[in-house]
């Protein structure tokens, strides 16, 4: 029998419910019910809370849920979390009158309960706001102290003082202490100096006081860095810091530092360790310059520690570095580099550019080493080591630490990677440049400038300085490189119009410690300022406002960097065993010494040289010879009468004393000057002017010798020699009725010398002085005179004649009113003369010595009328005096 559709389609339908039913009933073997899974495994996130006041709650987040914690003690979270939840633990409702911070907040639930949480609560000290003035001073909150010396502030400053909770970015290492204390400045630009902060702690919460820092929190860069901590004072639970950089501040306590460790930077997971080849300078630090005894350290290591924290490139040549500024003698501009390891000098406050710091910092060695071991390894941060020696400081690079030493970087050493003894108590020492440095101290980055500061001068590194090449701000005196005297000296120069109206000019000047204003007009400007022996470098502003001079400012400013020597000017005394040889030459010793200076005993003594030259024929008499404190010598030289001998001082290399000359001239056994003109009268009356010559005194008109001492001096030639001199003066009479000059009346005066010397013979001088008179002269006087040295004793003979007289000269007066009568009048023998009663000659025995010896020959009618009536001269001649000197 056939099925039909329906029968088939009922058929599979049983099936399909059978199978069913198979399948739900566990095929019919009769087992039960299977068990539940078991429950998943929780844990519980809690903590501690620390320092809640009494009657004061805290609301808790974790990222979950909340809790309300009323008292101190331990908290959990209400509801347990499974294994691999994360949270973030945070405070949601801070209790009145205390902050608190969360310190191991954040995690993720492993196989344990989390109690490590910790919470600390710490009262909170109300802020305020007050004034510092240029006078300095101290504005007083309860939280904070903010203390500034005198002239720290250039111009008044308003402060603000608030709390607040701290910014994100907390170091983990660190457990923060109540809230961040914000304090801000209207004008921050306007300090010279850090201000001395004092802030206030709740020691209650505080475990062990010996373990607090203070942070504080760059705006500009967020981040948070350390500050140089001076003191603590545990019964007021303060700590006391300084900075010039302002933002929020923090008190943290901090745990044990690592046994070992170097400085790292770099975003996570990429790490590079400080090396000084490449994070310290290719240039060495210039010592006893611009800002410091010591240089630009100070500078230096601020800025490459700065470099490091911020920029991405290494320090070691990242700017052109070649030039020989800075060394002895030379002329070269500085290169960038070193431009801006003196800007970076500067950049620092005067305070610190003067190295007026308190290095041991009122902690002890070992407490001190301690905090430096935890700031290093907490920030991740280089720090500025500061060294102290009884008459240097200086300052490094600090970057690591082990259990025996500090490594540090010293400036003085491009390169260099150096230890520093620290055994857990004590420090070391560590020797330099002749400096034992034994007392140590570290001082971070916010005591020293802005960010801002270093930021701006890297951009204008970066460019160059190419406004610093221009010629808004020249010193125009002394020249750049030039020796300058040591002492005080006139500096001058110019200012371009391009400048603001308003500019001010200061100079830093090497060991002076500080800045000058400089005198200024209109482009011009003018400094008397202190130059010291040796390298003399000079940092000149322009267009500097002085509340912003420890700052960088706009390219309307002109900066010059001006080096040079400073040198002592010494006088050269040249001194010789004797001024005086025979007419053939003679041997004479020679010594060259320095006067005219008193320099400190820290000056070395002069390391130039002497050259001795016989001036007159060109010699050299000694070359070379070195210049010692008490001189330099040259024994026994041959020289003639009338040689000039000159000596010159040739600086040394790195000479404190400029070069110098001085001379002496030896004479022979005589010498002799001739001057005609002395003692000369003719007239009664002055007068200033005639017709037909030039009336230079009573009467005389001026011929052949137109000034005094024309005649010179003679001087010897050779073993034989023969030398003359001629002079010659006219006179006009002086009529005083008619208050004229008779031209036609005139005397004329001829003086001739010669000095004579003949191989083998006796030296002899002769000289003779002639006038000739015109008839009709009266009241006439006229003379001369010479100046002789002896070396030796010579016998002096004096004579007169006249061509109109029968006899010799009379010596007295004229016999005749009516002849041209003369006498003679040798002045100023020390002796008196024998005279000739026939030729009227006298003779004089001299010894060696100088003697003037003028005449006198008065004519014709002494006491006669000025109006002529009197006697007058009968008959014209020549009268000739003459004198021979030989011994």
């Amino acid at each position: 029998m056939k099925n039909s559709a329906w029968d088939v389609g009922r058929s599979l339908a049983l099936c399909i419910v059978s199978l069913l039913l198979v399948v739900a009933c566990g095929g019919g073997g009769g087992a039960g019910t299977p068990p539940a899974p078991p429950a998943a495994t929780t844990y519980s996130i809690g903590g501690t809370v620390k320092g809640l006041a009494s009657g004061q709650a805290v609301q808790l987040s974790d990222g979950i849920e909340s809790v309300s914690v009323n008292t101190a003690g331990s908290f959990n979270f209400p509801t347990s979390q499974q294994t691999g939840t994360s949270y973030t633990v945070t405070v949601q409702t801070q209790p009145t009158g205390q902050f608190c911070n969360v310190s191991s907040g954040t995690g993720s639930v492993a196989s344990n309960n989390i109690t490590a949480i910790a919470v600390v609560c710490a009262v909170t000290l109300p802020g305020g706001n007050g004034s510092l003035g240029t006078s300095g001073g101290t504005v007083h909150t309860a939280v904070i102290d903010v203390t500034a010396a005198a002239g720290a502030a250039v111009v008044p400053i308003n402060i603000t003082v608030t709390t607040v909770a701290p910014p994100a970015g907390f170091p983990t290492a660190l457990t923060p202490i109540g809230a961040a204390v914000d304090v801000a400045l209207d004008h921050p630009e306007g300090l010279n100096a850090p201000l001395s902060m004092t802030i206030r702690y709740d020691a209650s919460v505080v475990q062990d006081e010996n373990s607090l820092l203070v942070v504080h929190y760059d705006t500009a860069t967020n981040k948070y860095e350390p500050v140089t901590i001076y003191s603590q004072d545990k019964t007021a639970h303060s700590l006391t810091f300084d900075s010039r950089s302002f933002s929020p501040f923090l008190v943290a306590s901090a745990t044990a530092a690592p046994a070992s460790f170097t400085v790292e930077k770099g975003p996570s997971g990429s790490v590079t360790n400080w090396s000084s080849n490449a994070n310290g300078w290719d240039i060495v630090n210039l010592g006893d310059a611009v800002f410091s005894p010591d240089g630009w350290c100070l500078g230096m290591a601020a800025y490459a520690v700065w470099y490091y924290n911020t920029e991405g490139t290494n320090l070691y040549g990242a700017f052109p570095s070649k030039s020989t500024f800075g060394t002895w003698g030379s002329t070269d501009p500085p290169s960038v580099e070193q431009i801006i390891a003196i800007r970076a000098m500067l950049a620092q406050s005067q305070f610190w550019a003067g190295l007026n710091i308190n290095t041991e910092q009122a902690f002890g060695t070992a407490a001190l080493g301690k905090n430096m071991k935890i700031l290093l390894s907490t920030f991740h941060q280089p720090l500025i080591l500061l060294l102290l020696a009884p008459n240097a400081g200086h300052a490094g690079v600090l970057y690591g630490y082990d259990s025996n030493y500090f490594y540090f970087y010293d400036v003085n050493h491009p390169g260099s990677e150096l230890k520093l003894p620290f055994d857990g108590t004590s420090f070391g020492t560590y020797t330099d440049g002749g400096n034992t440095y034994g007392t140590f101290g570290y001082v971070a980055l916010p005591s020293l400038g802005r960010t801002l500061d270093f930021q701006t001068l890297t951009t204008q590194a970066t460019q160059g300085f190419s406004y610093e090449s221009t010629n808004l701000l020249q010193v125009n005196s002394p020249a750049p490189g030039t020796a300058i005297p040591v002492g005080l000296d006139d500096f001058t120069g110019t200012l371009s119009s391009a400048l603001p109206a308003a500019t001010e000019v200061v100079a830093y000047v090497t060991g002076s410690k500080g800045y000058t204003v400089l005198d200024q007009g209109p482009g011009v400007f003018h400094a008397t300022l202190p130059v010291v022996a040796g390298t003399v470098q000079m940092v000149w502003l322009a267009g500097v406002a002085l509340d912003q001079q420890s700052n960088w400012y706009a390219n309307s400013s002109a900066a010059l960097i001006f080096q040079s020597q400073g040198l002592y000017i010494p006088i050269l005394t040249l001194t010789s065993s004797s001024t005086t040889v025979p007419a053939g030459g003679g041997t004479v010793s020679l010594t060259a010494t320095f006067t005219g200076i008193n320099p400190p005993p820290s000056v070395p003594a002069p390391n130039g040289t002497v050259t001795f030259t016989d001036q007159t024929s060109g010699k050299a008499l000694c070359s070379g010879v070195p210049m010692t404190a008490s001189g330099a010598s040259c024994p026994s030289v041959s020289v003639m009468g009338g040689d000039i001998v000159l000596a010159t001082y040739t600086p040394g290399t790195y000479d404190y004393y400029n070069s110098a000359t001085a001379s002496i001239t030896i004479s022979s056994d005589f010498q002799f000057v001739i001057d005609s003109e002395t003692g000369f009268a003719a007239s009664l009356t002055d007068i200033t002017s005639l017709t037909g010559g030039i009336i230079s005194g009573p009467g005389k008109i001026d011929g052949g010798c137109p000034s005094v001492n024309c005649g010179g001096a003679f001087t010897a030639t050779g073993g034989s020699y023969s030398n003359s001199v001629t002079l010659s003066d006219a006179w006009a009479w002086y009529d005083a009725m008619n208050n004229s000059y008779d031209l036609t009346k005139t005397m004329t005066s001829t003086l001739q010398a010669t000095e004579t010397l003949t191989s083998g013979a006796q030296p002899s001088i002769n000289m003779s002085s002639t006038w000739t008179v015109g008839a009709g002269a009266f009241q006439s006087t006229v003379g001369g005179s010479v100046t002789v040295q002896f070396a030796k004793p010579y016998t002096l003979t004096a004579s007169c004649t006249y061509s109109a007289a029968a006899s010799p000269c009379l010596f007295g007066l004229p016999g005749q009113a009516s002849k041209f009568m003369v006498y003679l009048l040798p002045i100023d023998l020390t002796m008196a003369p024998t005279v000739d009663p026939n030729s009227g000659m006298l003779t004089y025995q001299l010894g060696a010595g100088t003697y003037n010896i003028f005449w006198v020959v008065l004519g014709c009618c002494l006491g006669a009328p000025d109006d002529g009536s009197g006697p007058q001269v009968s008959a014209s001649g020549s009268v000739t005096a003459t004198f021979q000197a030989t011994q």
